[in-house]
């Protein structure tokens, strides 16, 4: 099987299904690629940069701890299958909190977690701050994240109300309601890298 694609916006040359792209995902030459499923095509996704990198291990330092005793748990690296009548969409965000332990299975999140946060590349970009805003949300998501180190923005979307804060803020996550991250502290780890 040769599903072809060439990067974040293009498409093999026809659709697929489920299946085929749980096939094409497994074979060895993917096995150090990472490729999301939205509507029947498959999307390469581009590795991440090392300020990336930092970005998602900030803010996973913060979750763990608050949430070592809680039945919430954050993720890294997990897909999210999202159901929708006759098909399945696959995505993997950078980092999501869910709080239901149902959903978990053995090689995915089964449904749309509580909180999604994605850290903007250059080349997810346009997804981060549209497509995946708008899928999330409708989804169910109660809360999406872009953050955005390049523009050293953070980026907090609800279903109610969209606020854009800067690196220099603390931000409360709403989910919990008493848990913030200091932003200021990113912001000298990434000045101190570069």
């Amino acid at each position: 099987m040769s599903l072809l694609y060439k990067g974040r916006y293009d498409y093999q040359t026809k659709p697929c299904i489920l299946e085929q792209f749980l096939e094409f995902n497994a074979l060895p030459e993917n096995k150090d690629m990472r490729f999301e499923f939205i509507d029947g095509y498959i999307y390469a996704m581009a590795s991440p940069t090392p300020n990336h990198s930092r970005v998602v291990q900030f803010i996973m330092s913060k979750l763990y701890p608050y949430l070592l005793d809680k039945k919430c748990e954050p993720f890294t690296e997990l897909d999210i299958y999202f159901k929708q009548k006759s098909k399945t969409d696959i995505l993997r965000p950078d980092i999501f909190v869910n709080c239901d332990p149902s959903r978990i299975k053995e090689t995915h999140c089964a449904g749309t977690p509580e909180l999604i946060i994605e850290v903007v590349s250059p080349s997810s970009n346009k997804d981060d701050y549209n497509f995946k805003k708008d899928y999330y949300l409708k989804n169910g998501a109660k809360e999406y994240w872009i953050v955005d180190h390049l523009k050293g923005r953070i980026t907090v979307v609800t279903p109610k109300d969209t606020i854009i804060f800067t690196f220099l803020d603390t931000i409360p996550i709403g989910i919990f309601g008493d848990l913030s991250i200091d932003f200021s502290e990113l912001s000298q780890i990434l000045e101190r890298t570069n």
